[in-house]
């Protein structure tokens, strides 16, 4: 019995994607490997450098003591005397911001090697100025 020509191609084409599978397979393990190692490298480069940075403007901030004097009357053998303590208690914190800021940043890039892993790496020079307007505080 003779094989149709259709069948031993499509064996054939079956023979060859099998044979194209199986090394594809085989470096799959590899590839994954790979590709989680590059991960832990960026992760462990990023936990040895840097963490997330937040950069804010400069504040003013203003505390202050209030010192003061209060007086009470004490009653000593039937007469009246009078009493006078100094405190200090402290005010809160008071922070303002500047009136105007300016912020002057560049970010190149550097690209840095560990083992066969290139990452990337930013850093950022940055001038921040500003001008604080002096307030008039209201007294207590």
């Amino acid at each position: 019995m003779k094989t149709p020509p259709l069948l031993i191609r499509t064996l054939t084409v079956g023979a060859v994607a099998a044979a194209l599978l199986l090394p594809i397979a085989l470096i799959e393990g590899k590839i994954s490997e790979r590709r989680a190692r590059a991960d832990g490298v960026v992760a462990q480069f990023a936990a040895e450098t840097f963490a997330q940075q937040v950069v804010a403007g400069p504040l003013l901030a203003l505390t202050c003591e209030e010192t003061y004097v209060e007086e009470r009357e004490v009653k000593r053998g039937g007469k009246a005397e009078t009493i006078s303590e100094r405190k200090t208690t402290s005010c809160p914190t008071t922070y303002f911001p500047p009136r105007t800021l300016n912020v002057n940043a560049s970010m190149p890039v550097e690209e840095r090697h560990r083992g066969i892993y290139p990452l990337r790496l930013y850093r950022a020079p940055v001038s921040l100025t500003g001008d604080f307007a002096w307030l008039e505080l209201a007294s207590r």
